[in-house]
């Protein structure tokens, strides 16, 4: 059992929908990341009724003309008199702005509409109104950061970072840019060149704890666990109470071949009362790989039981798990509460699935016969199931009836999923009864369909012992 695939989807990124729920953004000066640290920059320094806010504003244009549009006089004197009222009425703001705007009219109104918009929430129409600022100026390096911004707001990260890009290209050597743009790569599957911009914006940010996320799980994702798991201690001693930081350092612990720690950091956040259903399940997992299947179990059944729940397909894996471990008592249980807790969400195939465990695990305990009655009633419901037709085959294997053992086995040998692993258990019917030939062909085929080194190195011995019998 490989319990470091729960390491998959267990950190949740910063923030994804809501991480700048608080935008202030109309000066371009305050990226907000995401929100797992603090805001960088508080509201009140760039709100419309701050009078140092508005001079910077106001100011601002054509200073550097390069990324910078003009604005002309007239202009001027309409944004001095929209934001006496921009506090108080946003909507009669977005609206005088939309009257004022002509194909003739400068980027900047285009682009403190976009900004409002964007305050707002209505991030569709704040994307088509920077790409119009943009337009008529193409170098509006703020235009480009917001639009980046916007495309983040909608988990839109491919169509995010060529706008961050450029406006990092253009100048805009802002640390939170940097990590709007490491959070964009993260989330585009992209982890090496999300580390690389996570550690610029890190040096120029430090005292955003985001950035410092992001570059640990970026880390993680690259292999480095060592480092990962050294920047999450820092931050587990920042803010000891947020459980992502504890499950995520478990997770490296893990990879890193520490297990006890991991466990250790697992039972603190039980002990906190900050388990999850996540949470519980890896502990699961870490005392089974220990073979400690009776603190396994009490950590499964937690999650079961968690407002989370642990979803069916990972109770599915949980079970199964369990079982090819041979903790059949405790599988059993298992398998009892998932039919329990699931009763009105498992599909017909799902139940079979389990049905077919308990069948198997019927068969691990020695009870033949109540193994097969388990498989003979999951066939007869669904005729094609591959797995209850092999688990017969081997029943009836085992009864020295190897007429019936071949009858099953063949009818599993017509299902895709369940072909090769069918043939391969009629070989081993066929080398019970010293059909040498017949199990040699039966492995090559199993093999041209799908090789594998440990059936190669059976099928071997299967041709030694063929040759020899001749």
């Amino acid at each position: 059992m490989n319990i470091l695939s729960t390491l998959v989807n267990l950190f949740t990124l910063p923030g994804r929908c809501r991480c700048f729920a608080v935008i202030t953004l109309l000066l371009g000066l305050a990226v907000s990341a995401p929100s797992l640290g603090a805001q960088v920059y508080p509201l009140s320094e760039n709100s419309w009724d701050n009078p140092e806010f508005v001079k910077r504003f106001l100011g601002s244009y054509g200073v550097h003309t390069r990324v910078e549009p003009e604005i002309t006089r007239e202009e001027h004197a309409f944004f001095e008199e929209l934001v006496e009222t921009i506090d108080e009425d946003i909507e009669g703001a977005i609206e005088r702005l939309r009257g004022r705007i002509t194909p003739e009219s400068s980027a900047p109104l285009d682009y403190t509409l976009a900004s409002l918009l964007l305050q707002q929430g209505r991030h569709d129409q704040a994307v088509r109104h920077y790409r119009n600022a943009i337009r008529k100026f193409p170098n509006f390096m703020r235009a480009y950061k917001n639009l980046g911004l916007a495309h983040l707001q909608l988990n839109q990260f491919a169509e995010a970072i060529p706008h961050l890009v450029k406006a990092i290209e253009l100048g805009d050597g802002d640390g939170n840019t940097y990590g709007l743009l490491a959070y964009a790569y993260l989330n585009e599957g992209r982890p090496q060149s999300a580390l690389d911009a996570y550690r610029i914006a890190y040096v120029l940010r430090p005292e955003n704890s985001d950035w410092k996320v992001g570059k640990a799980h970026a880390l993680g994702l690259i292999g480095n666990y060592r480092e990962s798991a050294a920047i999450l201690r820092e931050l587990i001693e920042e803010r000891p109470q947020h459980r992502p930081f504890w499950l995520t350092r478990a997770n490296a612990l893990i990879e890193l071949g520490r297990e006890g720690e991991a466990a250790a950091h697992l039972e603190f956040i039980k002990r906190m009362d900050m388990a999850d259903a996540q949470s519980f399940r890896l502990l699961g997992d870490i005392y089974m790989n220990a073979q400690l299947p009776e603190l396994a179990l009490e950590n499964y059944l937690a999650a079961l039981r968690d407002d989370g729940r642990l979803p069916v397909p990972a109770s599915l894996r949980t079970a199964r798990n369990m079982t090819r471990f041979g903790a059949f008592d405790q599988a059993s249980m298992f398998i009892d509460q998932v039919f329990a807790v699931h009763a009105d969400a498992l599909t017909d195939e799902q139940q079979a699935e389990l049905y077919n465990l308990q069948a198997e695990i019927a068969l691990g305990q020695g009870d033949d016969e109540r193994a097969a009655g388990i498989l003979q009633e999951v066939v007869r419901v669904d005729p094609l199931n591959g797995e209850a037709l092999i688990l017969l085959g081997d029943y009836y294997t085992r009864q020295e009836d190897f007429e019936e053992a071949e009858f099953y086995y063949e009818r599993a040998q017509n299902s895709d999923r369940h072909r090769v692993d069918a043939l391969i258990q009629h070989a081993r019917m066929r080398v019970a009864q010293r059909n040498y030939g017949k199990a040699v062909e039966l492995l090559e085929e199993a093999q041209s369909l799908r090789p594998r080194r440990n059936v190669e190195q059976y099928l071997n011995a299967v041709r030694s012992a063929h040759q020899a019998s001749l």
